[in-house]
Formats: structure tokens, sequence, C-alpha cells
């Protein structure tokens, strides 16, 4: 998108991006099925269209502050949401390593390195999972070793977090 004009440009080599999200842009696309989805799991207009600013800040490569926590009862939609999400932004740009994983495996870390999304399911509320969270929303800098190489890296996570589970 050249944001002077807000005309799409075609993608480039050439062009300086980290990532590419496996999405071809259709103004006249339509798709019936996330349609009737959203207008039955959302309870409003202003809920859908919430849900809508999440995919678009999905393609900053900045931490927004924010996780999404989807709680109701089995059967309401929440991994249908979350599937979306991730055909969203592709395989090479989401994890589900589990948030609990990073106190403990100093390889895990890394997961998140570069990733737009991070999904956990059926997350329990653990004191651990709290400090981690925080960190990854405000993109507080995580060290992490690499694996099958005697490495260590230092980055800021920029991934939006969506935890589930059921009431």
């Amino acid at each position: 998108l050249d944001l002077r004009s807000g005309s799409l440009i075609e993608y480039s080599p050439d062009m300086y991006l980290t990532t590419r999200f496996p999405v071809t842009y259709d103004p006249n696309a339509r798709c019936p099925n996330i349609y009737r989805f959203m207008k039955t799991s959302f309870e409003s207009d202003d809920d859908i269209l919430t849900c809508l600013d999440l995919f678009v800040s999905l393609c900053r490569a900045k931490a927004s502050g924010y996780f999404l926590t989807l709680v109701g009862p089995g059967g309401n939609g929440k991994k249908v949401l979350e599937s979306i999400m991730m055909r969203f932004v592709g395989r090479d740009n989401y994890t589900t390593v589990r948030i609990n994983q990073l106190e403990n495996d100093r390889f895990a870390r890394q997961e998140i390195m570069g990733k737009r999304l991070l999904i956990n399911s059926e997350v329990t509320g653990e004191k651990t999972e709290s400090r981690w969270i925080k960190m990854i929303a405000t993109g507080d800098a995580i060290d992490s070793d690499i694996k099958f190489k005697n490495g260590h890296v230092r980055f800021e996570p920029y991934c939006l977090q969506v935890f589930d589970t059921n009431l």
C-alpha cells in the first residue's frame, strides 16, 4: 500500500519487508462463512469492528500493549476465530508455544521472536504466566538461547497474544 496515494502497489523483493502474509488482496472478495461466523459469534457490530481492528494490528511489527482473552463455554467459536487469525498471518508468523514454557525452557523463548501471533489454548492463569504476558504485550526485551547453536539472542517481541479458556 502506498501510504501517500492510498493505492495498492505490487510486492517486490526489493522492498524492505520483514513479514509477508499469505493473503491476496481482492477488494471485491466476499466470504459469507466468515461473515456469518462473526454475526453469530459477536454481540454487536462494534464487537465485530474491534475484532477486525485486531486483524489490522497483526500487520504492525510493534508491541500493542494488549492481549486477547477468549472466554466462554465450549463450542462458541473460540477455536474458529483463532484458526482464522492463524490462516491470515500464515504458518511462519504464529506460534503456539505455551506461556508457562517461557519460564523454564531457555530455548522456548526464541519461538516468539519475529512472530505476529501467539495462541495459547486452555490457559490456567498461573502466576508465572502473567509475568510473561506483560513482557510480551509491552515489548520488553527477552533473552533466549538458540537451539543447536552456541548462541544467545535478545529481542523485543511484538506478537498479539490470544488466550482461550472454557468457563
